[in-house]
Parts: C-alpha cells; structure tokens; sequence
C-alpha cells in the first residue's frame, strides 16, 4: 500500500535525479525504478544489490545470475514478488514501473512521473530522460 505521501516523496526523488549523474550501481535505472518504489512504498527494492556492481558488465552478469535475463526479467520477478500485477503501458499511473528500450537498444527500467503521461529513467548519456508512455513495452502496477 503506498505511503499517505507518496507524491511528495516521489517527487522528491525525481527531483533530487535532475541532475544527477549517471553511475552503474549507484543510479542507474534499476536503482532510480528501486528509489521511487521505497518512496511510494517505504521499501527498497534495490538493497541488496545497491553497491554490488560498478560497470555495465558487471550489472548484466548480476541480473542473468540472479534473475535469469535482463530488466525485463528482474521486473517481473520483483512483481511477482509483490504482487505487482502487470497493466498495459496505457493504464500505468504515476509511480508505475515500466520497461521501455533505451538509446543503446538495451531495456530500461522507467517510473511514471507526476504527469501520468511520461516515464523516466537515467540514461547514460542524456540524464534523467522521459519517454512517453505509448513507447513503454510493459508496465507494472506498483501497490
């Protein structure tokens, strides 16, 4: 059940992302997908694996270790986890986990901002970027 707050938390986050630079393990997607989750939540997602890697390899060989793929892999199972039910990328609301494809045509874990309207995620060379929700591939209802 999300947090009587969860607005002002979250976008405390989005705000605090602005302008932070892009780092693996640090903030990055799954980190910054995990941080808006403890925001509307008030759990971290991403505990045991904040700090457990440092480069782009050494994130994908965690996630096909311990979830078998990718972001797309790792999402799901952290949804059925919690029972986060899957909604289309048109229905997700602010605060949702989406999956969108990033410029280096890898996925990425993006959260629905404020608006309803757009997702966001940090991406290497761009920043905090949004992407409208008709270019989402999935999309999970975080609750």
């Amino acid at each position: 059940m999300r947090r009587e707050d969860w607005v002002e938390r979250l976008d405390a986050v989005f705000r605090a992302a602005q302008d932070k630079p892009f780092a693996w393990g640090d903030f990055d997607c799954c980190l910054f997908a995990a941080s808006c989750v403890e925001a509307a939540l008030g759990f971290d997602p991403g505990a045991d694996f904040r700090g457990a890697y440092a480069t782009r390899g050494q994130a994908f060989r965690l996630l096909r270790r311990r979830w078998g793929g990718g972001v797309d892999e790792l999402a799901a199972a952290m949804a059925a986890a919690h029972g986060w039910p899957g909604v289309a990328p048109l229905m997700a609301r602010r605060g949702d986990v989406a999956l969108v494809m990033a410029d280096d045509g890898w996925g990425a874990l993006a959260v629905v901002d404020l608006s309803g309207r757009a997702a966001a995620f940090p991406a290497p060379k761009s920043g905090l970027s949004l992407v409208p929700l008709t270019a989402c591939l999935r999309a999970w209802r975080i609750q």
